[in-house]
């Protein structure tokens, strides 16, 4: 199993419900190549933080896309995405049950696609 890529991007919307938090965070996406037959992803982290989930989204060329969402300010959500002391990574329960981990070393800005 590989890393082929893996991206983020920042987001953020207006305060909601008469607060004054901004809803703010980061989606992190991994493509991965050769992805083990029964694995589910658990969560990704991207600068010491845990994503609140990871999902197999699609299957591309280049193997399979893997999205994860970190929140880091809401007034809306109660759970925030804790801060990690690990290394980068895609961790993944593999079929015997056992949570297993793969690194993530470089990380690429995704660019905001402008809807025309």
């Amino acid at each position: 199993m590989e890393v082929v890529n893996a991206g983020y991007s920042n987001w953020s919307e207006p305060p909601v419900n008469n607060s004054d938090v901004p809803e703010k965070g980061i989606d992190v996406a991994v493509i991965i190549e050769n992805w083990p037959e029964g694995a589910v992803p658990a969560y990704i982290v991207y600068q010491n933080r845990k994503t609140l989930n990871a999902n197999i989204s699609t299957t591309s060329d280049m193997g399979i896309v893997i999205n994860g969402r970190i929140v880091l300010a809401s007034s809306v959500l109660q759970e925030r995405s804790q801060r990690i002391d690990v290394s980068d990574r895609l961790a993944y329960v593999g079929p015997e049950g056992d949570t297993k981990f793969v690194e993530i070393k470089e990380w690429s800005r995704i660019e905001e696609q402008d809807e025309q």
